[in-house]
């Protein structure tokens, strides 16, 4: 989905593709994230997000990036972190 002008990911957005392993949102022109458009993502692994134009992320975002099986790596503003 990298390089697509979708500005948002509202709640829910991924709830038909749980099983979604990879997940490259870089360079969307992001501005805003909800804080529930991960919950479904159980096997999200690595999350990419750089190159947007985020200026936060909400706690309540990160803590439904926190999986049960592994930790998630997250591409943001070309750091990687690791949301546990």
């Amino acid at each position: 989905m990298s390089s697509n002008r979708l500005q948002k990911i509202e709640s829910g957005a991924f709830e038909m593709i749980p099983q979604l392993v990879n997940l490259d949102l870089s360079n969307c022109e992001l501005k805003r994230i909800a804080a529930k458009a991960f919950t479904q993502l159980t096997h999200l692994q690595k999350l990419d997000i750089s190159g947007n134009e985020l200026t936060e992320i909400r706690q309540k975002t990160v803590d439904t990036l926190k999986g049960e099986m592994s930790p998630i790596y997250c591409l943001a503003r070309g750091t990687e972190a690791l949301v546990m």
